[in-house]
């Protein structure tokens, strides 16, 4: 006859402390708040940065100077010209003579600055009007050719108003009652093919005010 096994405990029907209160062992419970935490970093939010590292490289920024901008001048950019020196007066400065006489005009030889006899003829008797009037005042216009360069002509032009003036002063007139000027070559001189053309160029006009 088979024996049978001795009954069981009435204790090890009650639950154990774990099954009454849900609780695994602490071992257990803390290898699945691990593999929680692991779960929760893969598919969350990513960390956000430091506020204090992403403040410093903005406010350096801030700080930094901007380069100044500078404009580089070309290379091969030239000096500013300077102001060309007139030689002769201003045309408004110059008496406007459109027909003058002959007997008012001194003319001279190529090259030549003297005064010649029939000169001088016509200088006595400029004379004589400008001692009548002493608050009369005459303009010397010194003229030339087209031929020669343009500081020849200017300088010859002068040279013949000095001479005017001079024989002027030796006939009693005072300096300062003269005024002159040097021209030099008139504009339609390219238009003068002639030698009795040129020949009537090389003058001094004597110029009364109205």
């Amino acid at each position: 006859m088979p024996v049978s096994p001795p009954p069981k405990n009435a204790s090890s029907f009650l639950p154990t402390p774990a099954e009454r209160t849900g609780f695994l062992p602490a071992r257990q419970g803390l290898a699945a708040l691990a593999l929680l935490a692991a779960l929760a970093a893969c598919g969350g939010q990513p960390p956000r940065p430091d506020a204090a590292a992403t403040a410093a490289p903005e406010a350096a920024a801030r700080r930094a100077p901007e380069p100044a901008a500078t404009t580089a001048a070309p290379a091969d950019a030239a000096p500013p010209a300077a102001a060309e020196t007139q030689d002769a007066p201003p045309a408004a400065a110059v008496p406007a003579a459109p027909d003058i006489p002959d007997t008012d005009r001194i003319f001279f030889a190529s090259g030549a600055a003297a005064v010649d006899d029939e000169g001088r003829r016509k200088l006595r008797a400029h004379a004589g009007r400008l001692k009548e009037n002493r608050r009369l005042s005459v303009t010397l216009v010194g003229h030339t050719d087209h031929l020669g360069s343009r500081s020849y002509n200017l300088a010859i032009a002068e040279r013949r108003t000095t001479a005017v003036a001079e024989v002027l002063t030796s006939f009693g007139v005072g300096r300062s009652q003269i005024r002159s000027y040097g021209v030099g070559s008139e504009k339609r001189g390219t238009a003068c093919r002639t030698a009795e053309c040129r020949s009537r160029m090389r003058r001094v006009d004597l110029i009364y005010p109205d």
